[in-house]
């Protein structure tokens, strides 16, 4: 049997309604809403609590464009914590409310009907290899990327064409500098033509840690993003 969960019986964004144990505890592992449906736009409310395990795989979305929102302390995510291994369900979006910026774990996204990843930028080292790829469905068009973070191309990413902020983002979370050169394969036509039409501005960032370039959308700019890959971040693109 299904759990239908609706966004008044989880909590209010005063969180009045919490269960009273969530007071005495420090923390919540294994939280899983895998193979429920969801019915309507709901809040996950954990206060600040940290959350680590989060699975949501093979839930059945009632409506279309539903928004799963996750509030709580640091999360972190099981493996295939949104991928729905070839279920058929209705386009949905995911909106981090966290207060770090989540690693994005294997198969984080496989086959899945979720379209949008908002809120946090995803922590990113590695795209993945084949079944384990961060990144692999077509139905994801948006999510978002820490800066000079991934060091590892490997199988690259398979999405939907992905909006503009969202190729940007990518472009931006290749690590510069590598000993290694990278390959960035991106399957989509329409996303990687958009390498070659989106241009911009590139700056220096110095976090304190490391200095690094970053590309930013511009209309009067004179470089496209395909030779920001290529050239400043030191990519190869396939």
């Amino acid at each position: 049997m299904s759990m239908s969960i609706r966004r008044r019986m989880m909590s209010t964004s005063s969180g009045e309604m919490l269960p009273a144990w969530m007071g005495k505890i420090s923390g919540i592992a294994g939280f899983s809403l895998a193979g429920k449906t969801i019915s309507d736009d709901i809040v996950l409310d954990f206060g600040d609590l940290p959350v680590s395990g989060f699975l949501m795989s093979k839930v059945t979305i009632s409506k279309p464009n539903t928004v799963v929102e996750i509030k709580c302390g640091t999360l972190s995510f099981a493996t295939e914590a949104f991928g729905s291994n070839g279920k058929a369900t209705n386009p949905w979006t995911l909106k981090l409310s966290c207060t770090n910026n989540p690693v994005a774990g294997s198969e984080l996204t496989r086959n899945s009907s979720c379209t949008r990843i908002i809120g946090k930028a995803l922590n990113v080292s590695t795209f993945g290899n084949g079944n384990y790829r961060r990144f692999n469905s077509t139905n994801l068009v948006e999510f978002y990327l820490l800066p000079n973070r991934v060091t590892l191309g490997e199988s690259g990413i398979i999405t939907g064409t992905l909006i503009d902020a969202s190729v940007i983002s990518v472009a931006n979370g290749l690590k510069e500098g590598l000993e290694t050169q990278q390959t960035i394969t991106i399957s989509n036509a329409a996303t990687k033509a958009k390498l070659d039409t989106i241009v911009g501005t590139v700056s220096v960032v110095d976090d304190g840690d490391t200095t690094y370039h970053l590309f930013a959308e511009d209309a009067g700019g004179e470089t496209t993003l395909r030779n920001f890959i290529e050239n400043t971040k030191g990519w190869v693109i396939a």
